[in-house]
């Protein structure tokens, strides 16, 4: 063996000695490095669409850059090492720059061995982002960016301990969860027993996270506490319970809207199709979000079809027959659970366009006894409970003070006029002097009426 083939055999050698696993696919005085990269600072990645930069993500982990690398006859003394700089992310110009650097190191350190000189230099190039400010790429390398981001920040988190903010115990990183928003730490078995408790027995609510004081105490901060059914997956919570999750979600937001509405039959109770809050057809594993915020959706308003409509007569006649076609067109129900058609006027089986219900359902001796007991129950209703200004779901107070919070939406308001009140002081309403609700907070603390 020559002194030059020593030589190249050495630094392989050496290399071989200092990166171990990373150097890879080895082969006479050839070989392939693997260099991880660990940014010090989050990199912003902009996903090219027609044209223009949109999505824009950062990462602080990125695929490792393969550096291809042969040591070619006479080397170092008589010739450089031959570079290729390889990645999924960096721009090609960068890379050819980059695999350069090592003849310029070659010729700098005055045709000496330089490998592990240049793969320490770009190791400190790669602290700096290779002096990129953002990345440009196609949706399927940013999926692909992201993807991995997420496996090296779940490796970093298993190597470590951390305390469980539930049973304070210290855990190893595998056997912990960190929630996606907020970042808190918890013991999987803790999360397991208190999300699976709170849907089992319907209190979603408490589906978030579980550090009361997460996202302190503005309304909008607090959706950080929300947990999306896809990070209860990963928890990991069993599917049939992330899926009741999701469906007791949806019931509720369709109860609060006004304008739901209800299969007749007594053993269906489905939600008519058409509905503010449809069906999802996302995969679990994809839904990020179940109806995090109200949705304004107000009733068809049949003027507006008015003056969507076709007709061009402007009489009164024409008017009234667009209204009473709005009108039917409306009636007709389907249930998107049994598929049951019925009219939403007489609650009946749908008796078609050409039968006016209205006239038959106005005469009282054709009332059903169902229909007699809901009339009886919005009397009682209308009577004895003050309507959240939010939701409108109805509350009756039976003792304590006339300080509510609704059980549907978690808005405070005063029980005497409906008025919204400041989560944070709640009681200044009941300390304006002049006031209607001046010095009545109390009023009625026994279930007593009061007058409203």
């Amino acid at each position: 063996m020559t002194e030059l083939e020593d030589e190249r055999t050495a630094e392989l050698e050496t290399l071989e000695a200092i990166y171990g696993s990373s150097l890879v696919a080895r082969s006479e005085y050839s070989a392939c490095l693997e260099l991880p990269l660990l940014l010090p600072k989050p990199l912003q990645i902009r996903c090219l669409a027609d044209g223009g930069g949109t999505g824009a993500t950062e990462v602080s982990h990125l695929p490792p850059l393969r550096i291809r690398f042969k040591l070619p006859h006479g080397y170092p003394n008589e010739a450089g090492p031959t570079i290729h700089v390889e990645s999924l992310w960096l721009p090609e110009d960068t890379a050819r720059k980059l695999a350069l650097e090592g003849t310029s190191l070659w010729e700098e350190y005055g045709h000496t061995q330089v490998m592990f000189a240049y793969v320490s230099h770009l190791e400190e190039a790669a602290e700096a982002a290779f002096g990129l400010k953002s990345l440009e790429v196609t949706s399927d390398v940013q999926c692909q960016l992201l993807v991995f981001n997420q496996s090296a920040k779940q490796h970093a988190f298993e190597k470590g301990t951390y305390e469980c903010g539930v049973c304070l115990d210290p855990k190893k990183g595998t056997w912990c969860h960190q929630m996606g928003e907020c970042r808190h730490v918890f013991c999987i078995d803790c999360l397991q027993g208190y999300y699976n408790n709170a849907i089992m027995t319907g209190n979603i609510d408490d589906v978030k996270c579980p550090n009361f004081s997460c996202g302190g105490n503005d309304r909008c901060t607090q959706r950080t506490r929300l947990i999306t059914p896809r990070e209860l997956l990963r928890i990991p919570i069993e599917r049939p319970a992330v899926q009741r999750y999701v469906n007791l979600r949806r019931k509720r937001k369709l109860e609060i809207d006004n304008s739901t509405m209800w299969c007749p039959r007594q053993w269906c109770q489905g939600a008519a199709l058409g509905n503010n809050y449809p069906k999802s057809d996302v995969p679990l594993e994809e839904m990020d979000a179940v109806y995090e915020e109200d949705i304004d959706c107000s009733p068809v308003v049949i003027e507006a079809l008015i003056e969507d409509s076709d007709e061009t007569e402007d009489t009164a006649e024409a008017r009234e027959e667009i209204k009473e076609r709005a009108l039917l067109a409306s009636l007709l129900q389907i249930c998107e659970d049994c598929s049951y058609a019925f009219c939403h006027l007489c609650r009946r089986t749908w008796h078609g366009d050409f039968f006016d219900c209205r006239a038959r359902i106005s005469i009282p001796s054709e009332r059903t006894i169902l229909e007699q007991e809901e009339e009886s129950s919005l009397v009682f209703i209308r009577n004895n409970t003050t309507k959240c200004p939010k939701c409108d779901t109805p509350v009756q107070k039976s003792e304590a003070c006339n300080h509510m919070t609704c059980v549907q939406c978690r808005s405070h308001f005063c029980y005497l006029c409906s008025t919204f009140l400041n989560p944070m002081h709640p009681y200044d309403h009941f300390n304006t002097m002049g006031g209607w609700c001046y010095q009545r907070l109390w009023e009625g603390q026994n279930g007593e009426a009061v007058n409203r």
